[in-house]
């Protein structure tokens, strides 16, 4: 019942999860998308300038653009991260400001917090770890439960049973057929969900899989710059140093259809240039370069070519989670499967409490002795 509450909480926040981009791109459509200009555009390193001078009081955390629009009469802004949890929008050819959103109080954000870590932290991510562990044993049990054990059991009449739910039934009937029926139905959805979302919640389990695939364990080892001797601070000319590292991972690949530039966390982080590639393939293709925050120089990479099976198979996680690997169909097979797992917990507790108070009317039944049964038999029956 306790972990049935937590799988309630991340069903019901992952159906909106499942369409967070589309549901965005809706309600902040003036500030994601403007309209296509013939124009040069801005580069990231002058979108980091003109953000900095805006806001001198608080850092930039990372910059982000998608490259390829799918309406060509459009162009995506530059949405801008800052350290205090700001999330601004940049016009890519003005560079003008077209809206600030509080990541703190925004709804989307919350709702990505709740999903992944129940606004707790590591804590809260552990907590659904377990939960979604507990729940994939009940998903299991439950199709043991539901599998058909004895030669009556695989009637015609009754293996209806097993595969429709009876509608015109009273509804305790109705919610015990929703939940073994419709469980059984959900089953291999819902397993995949919950196993790739356990990758981000346990380092074993993400460990696991790639041993699975047969490969090396994921390197987590942390890309640093070098401190200079007599300089303490980034050189000047940021701008064109962001430029410079933007396009010389841009070269390494060509039909680019997002960048991220996450900047440096302290004074020995190293700037993180990340480009992702065609969005239509099973796995997120990204080619990811590592740049010393002071010399500019690469530090660490990978391209997408040479990701091995383990990085693929988690590259894949993502949508695979999400139903976004089969586009808009798998998006709507993940959202309503999100939907039927947040009324499991419900259905299956009205089944264990119809069931709990049933053996409570049968301990708490008067027990008639075995002289009182003979005399009931013995008594004659009156004539009508």
């Amino acid at each position: 019942m306790a972990t049935g509450f937590i799988v309630l909480i991340v069903s019901l926040t992952g159906c909106l999860f499942v369409f967070e981009q589309e549901l965005q791109r809706l309600i902040y459509h003036d500030q994601l998308t403007v309209p296509a200009q013939k124009s040069q555009l801005l580069t990231p390193g002058t979108i980091a300038e003109r953000v900095s001078a805006t806001f001198p009081k608080t850092a930039i955390q990372r910059i982000y653009r998608r490259l390829a629009s799918t309406d060509p009469a459009l162009t995506d802004t530059y949405q801008v991260i800052l350290k205090d949890k700001r999330l601004v929008s940049i016009d890519p050819y003005q560079g003008q400001v077209l809206g600030i959103r509080n990541l703190k109080t925004d709804f989307f954000a919350i709702v990505r917090e709740i999903h992944t870590t129940l606004m707790m932290g590591k804590t809260g991510s552990h907590v659904i770890g377990w939960s979604v562990i507990v729940y994939l044993f009940l998903l299991i049990s439950g199709l043991v439960l539901w599998w058909p054990r004895y030669k009556a059991a695989m009637s015609k009449a009754a293996l209806k049973q097993k595969f429709t739910i009876r509608w015109s039934a009273r509804w305790r009937r109705v919610n015990y057929d929703w939940h073994s029926v419709g469980g059984f139905y959900a089953l291999w959805l819902l397993v995949v969900i919950a196993c790739t979302g356990l990758i981000w919640s346990f380092e074993w389990w993400e460990n696991g899989l790639y041993k699975l695939t047969g490969s090396p364990p994921r390197d987590r080892a942390k890309a640093v710059s070098t401190l200079p001797a007599t300089r303490q601070t980034a050189p000047t000319g940021r701008s064109t140093q962001i430029d410079a590292i933007v396009a010389r991972t841009n070269a390494l690949e060509t039909g680019a259809t997002e960048l991220y530039v996450i900047f440096p966390a302290d004074s020995v982080g190293a700037y993180r240039v990340q480009f992702r590639y065609d969005e239509g393939s099973f796995y997120r293709k990204y080619t990811i370069q590592y740049y010393d925050q002071y010399s500019g120089q690469l530090v660490s990479g990978k391209r997408h070519s040479d990701f091995s099976a383990g990085d693929k198979a988690r590259g894949a996680a993502y949508d695979l989670h999400t139903g976004g690997w089969l586009g808009l169909p798998g998006k709507i097979l993940a959202f309503l499967a999100s939907l039927f797992s947040a009324s499991l917990p419900v259905s299956g507790f009205l089944v264990w409490w119809g069931r709990r108070r049933k053996a409570c009317q049968v301990v708490d039944a008067p027990v008639k002795t075995a002289a009182v049964r003979r005399k009931r038999h013995a008594e004659p029956v009156a004539n009508t």
